[in-house]
This record gives structure tokens, C-alpha cells and sequence, in this order.
């Protein structure tokens, strides 16, 4: 969160989080939380991801009403459509998550 807040400079900040269900998702949402309530939960293809469900929960438990998407590529699409020029997307949770988020970005 430190690193974000010094090194980007930004208007909002958008996170996309999927996670592995072996993580402690209820830790890992406490610390995003404090960033911004523009949150999408997701799922990457890897057997061990989380339902995007579960990272809901802890998020909807913290005041936060995320939306959902059952894919990285899904939440990208949308995340982008909402973000403007001076907004980041921030992909967090899973290093799953981020490789799936790389993907999205270096297709042709």
C-alpha cells in the first residue's frame, strides 16, 4: 500500500483481487480495504483460486460492495471501462491473478 501511494500518482484507484483459498483472504482484504472502495473480485483459472464469492464476503464484511467477475480478462474489460486516464487498476491477491492480468495486456 506504501509503494502505491508513493510511487503512482493517481485520481481513484480501482483493485482487482483473486486469490488462492489456502491465503488469509480476511488479512489480505484489511489491508486493500483502506485503499478504495472500487473493488472487483475475480478468480484466476488455477485450481486453487478462491470463489470469488469467498473474497466478497470479507470485503462486503468490511463496508465495501465489490463486483463480480468470474474471470481476470472479464474484470479487466470492465475495470477499464470505468477507469479514466488519471485512475489506476491496481491487480492484487494472487501472483495467478497478476501472470492472467499480464496475459490480458501483452495479447496481440
Amino acid at each position: 500500500m506504501e509503494n502505491i501511494k508513493t510511487y503512482f500518482d493517481y485520481d481513484q484507484i480501482f483493485l482487482i483481487i483473486g486469490t488462492s483459498c489456502d491465503k488469509d483472504i480476511s488479512e489480505m482484504v484489511k489491508e486493500l480495504v483502506p485503499l478504495s472502495p472500487r473493488v472487483v473480485v475475480t478468480r484466476s483459472s488455477h485450481p486453487r483460486a478462491a470463489s470469488p464469492s469467498a473474497v466478497a464476503a470479507e470485503f462486503i464484511s468490511q463496508g465495501i460492495e465489490p463486483e463480480f467477475s468470474e474471470g481476470v480478462f472479464q474484470a479487466l474489460s470492465r475495470t477499464s471501462s470505468l477507469a479514466d486516464k488519471k485512475d489506476l487498476i491496481c491487480v492484487t491477491g494472487s501472483l495467478f491473478v497478476v501472470a492472467e492480468a499480464l496475459d490480458y495486456f501483452s495479447r496481440d
